[in-house]
Parts: structure tokens; sequence; C-alpha cells
């Protein structure tokens, strides 16, 4: 290889670097001072595939790590390293390249930084109550790696203008850095309102969920389960970025078998490590559940002032449509009777609904069903 081939090539691997890097960043600090009691730090990878940790630095004013060989972090996940024994955290004191460091006493305050194997700081965070501090730039040593931390000024910095507190956490949220609840988020990336499942025509489930706000919600992941304990993810959809408003969501699950019981729930992972997750339901591949199917529709001058219900059977079979409050008062009987095979019907209710949440009940021979239905 010429001299020109191995600058080209030398460039290309540290810009490949560099960009890998900036798909992994800090979204969760605890701070522990020289005590380390309840210090923790969480790591986020926002790129669509694992992204190798070897060789990168955790560094604070009060501790130091360097990862090892064959660590990394999955596609659109977070690792968390912390002080103490805890669910899901790695423990910092079980890596060899962990280390305690005595910092010179003076300013209050405290940061963490991440550095890259190429010594460059792919991401910090300090926290003062000025923003120009005596405790940065500084070297550590720490088994043999000399690693050399930025002032203040460095480009990949971020400042909150707080100081450590033993019952605060500090999380990153669409960029920026603010005050938590260690033991809550109180600032949860979403919230789901409902979930409803049922069988479609084409024996496949059909959910729908709705969520009431969004923060910085990457995706909803889909899980499904046999036994409501154990459950894998059969799906995921894009959330939002910011959302004050109610949104609505749809997913079909084809990958089913009939004659079985299946649990569903939606979980967002966020970005500190935490989750929400939605209330788990029920839904039972019969045959017969496959061989109807209905669907609501809201219309008139206003939005969702009129609702609309299609429905068919590859059966002939009784049905009753009732219309619900959210108190599951009922409000009136759309329809009822015996409804003829492979049929359309379509029923139409034309009395305004005031803003809120209702239910639509149907009642088939071989099932029941039920759709949240939502006026705005």
């Amino acid at each position: 290889m010429n001299r020109l081939s191995l600058i080209i090539g030398l460039t290309f691997a540290s810009v490949t670097a560099i960009a890998q890097s900036s798909n992994v960043y800090l979204s969760r600090y605890l701070p522990g001072g020289q005590s380390m009691a309840g210090s923790e730090v969480t790591l986020f990878n926002s790129a669509e595939r694992a992204i190798e940790l070897a060789g990168y630095h955790l560094v604070t004013r009060y501790w130091v790590l360097t990862l090892p060989e064959a660590i990394q972090i999955p596609a659109y996940s977070s690792l968390t390293f912390a002080a103490e024994q805890g669910s899901g955290v790695l423990v910092l004191g079980n890596f060899p390249g962990f280390s305690r460091l005595t910092p010179p006493t003076g300013e209050l305050g405290d940061f963490i930084a991440l550095i890259n194997p190429s010594g460059q700081l792919v991401d910090g965070f300090y926290l003062a109550e000025q923003q120009i501090v005596s405790f940065l730039p500084i070297t550590i040593a720490n088994k043999g790696d000399i690693i050399d931390i930025p002032g203040e000024g460095a480009g990949r910095w971020s400042y909150l203008q707080a100081l450590p507190d033993p019952v605060m956490s500090f999380d990153r949220n669409n960029g920026k850095w603010r005050a938590n609840g260690r033991r809550q988020n109180i600032f949860p990336a979403t919230e789901y309102l409902y979930l409803t499942a049922r069988m479609t025509e084409e024996s496949a489930v059909s959910l729908k969920w709705k969520t009431v706000f969004e923060k910085n919600c990457l995706y909803h992941l889909i899980e499904r389960s046999s036994d409501n304990h154990s459950f894998e993810e059969v799906g995921r959809i894009k959330g939002q970025s910011e959302s004050s408003s109610l949104r609505t969501y749809q997913f079909l699950d084809k990958g089913i078998t009939t004659g079985a019981i299946y649990y569903y729930r939606i979980r967002h992972v966020e970005q500190t490590g935490g989750e929400v997750v939605s209330n788990a339901i029920e839904v039972k591949s019969t045959e017969g559940a496959a061989g109807f199917q209905f669907d609501v529709f809201k219309e008139g001058p206003e939005t969702g002032q009129y609702l609309r219900v299609r429905y068919s059977s590859r059966t002939a079979q009784e049905i009753h449509l009732k219309l619900l409050d959210e108190q599951l008062r009922q409000i009136e009987v759309l329809s009822t009777g015996t409804m003829e095979p492979s049929r359309e019907y379509l029923v139409a209710y034309r009395k305004s609904l005031p803003a809120g949440i209702y239910y639509l009940i149907v009642e088939t021979d071989q099932e029941r069903y039920h759709e949240v239905i939502v006026i705005e």
C-alpha cells in the first residue's frame, strides 16, 4: 500500500469511528460523590445496529472505567453502569478497568465524560454553580492509559447550573439535560391511554393504541406472550420526538396460530433506561372470532361528532351493538338482530357526543368485543 492509500485508509477509519461514536451518548447520570453511593451512568445507542464499546472510557471526578473487549450496546438500547448491585445494571467494581479517583478539594460540582479509544470526547456533561469551573480540563491515568479530559470550551460538553444532589438524577431528553427523580422518572417519554386487540377476518390480530403525549419517543415496541410473563417483540412502530396531542397507532400481527391465547402489550424503553409499558390484554385466536369483523369511523362537521360502525360476518349469527360512556353506562343500543352471512352492515349514531372516552360493545354468538372511542 502506498503512502497516499495509507493516509486515505486511516482517514476513512477515523471518520467511521467518529460517526459511530456520535450514535452513542450519555443519557442519564446519578452522581455519588467520593463515597460513590448510588452512582450510576446510562449510555444510549441511537443507531440501527449494535456498537462495540471496547476501549471507551467513562470518567467522572471520582472514578474512571475503561471498557474491556467484547462489550457492546444493542441498537436503540441503553446500557447502565452502577456502583451497586441492581436489576439490569453492570457493576462498576466488577470491571478490571475500574479505578476510584481522589480529586483535589475545591469547587463543588461533578462531570461525566465519554472518551473513545482515540482519546476524543464523544459526549460530556458537567454540573456546577458556574459555567467556568476549576476541575476542567484534567488528565487522568488509569491502568496504563493516559486520558485527557478537555476544558469547558470543547464542543461536546453540556452544562447544567446545578450541584450534585443525593435525591436527584440528571436525564437527557431531546439533547437537553435536566434534574429528575432517582426513584421515579417524573418526565416519562409517553403515556398509553389504551390498548385494544381483536381478531380480523384474515385470522390475524389487529392491535390499536393511543398515546396522550410523546417526548423523544423513538419507538413503540409491540410485544406478545403466551403466558403473560415472558414477552417477545413482534414489531415496532416509530414514535414522535414531540407531541402534545392524542395519537393513534395500529399494528397487524399475522404470526399467530388458531386456537391459542395470546397476551399483548406496548413497551417503550426510554433513553434514560426507564420503561413505559401499557397494560397487557388477552386475545383468543378462535375460528369464530376470525369470521367477524367491524370498523368504527368518526365523522361530522366537528371532529368526532358522529359515529359509523361497519360490520360483517362469515356465518349467520345474532349481534348486539351498544355504545357506553366512560363509566360503562349504556348510552344507546345501536343495532340488534340476526346477521346474514357475508353481507356488509352499516349503522350510524348521529347524536352529538361531548369530548371524552366511549366504548363500543359488540356481542356475537361466539365472541364479545369492545372498541375504545376517544372524542377530542
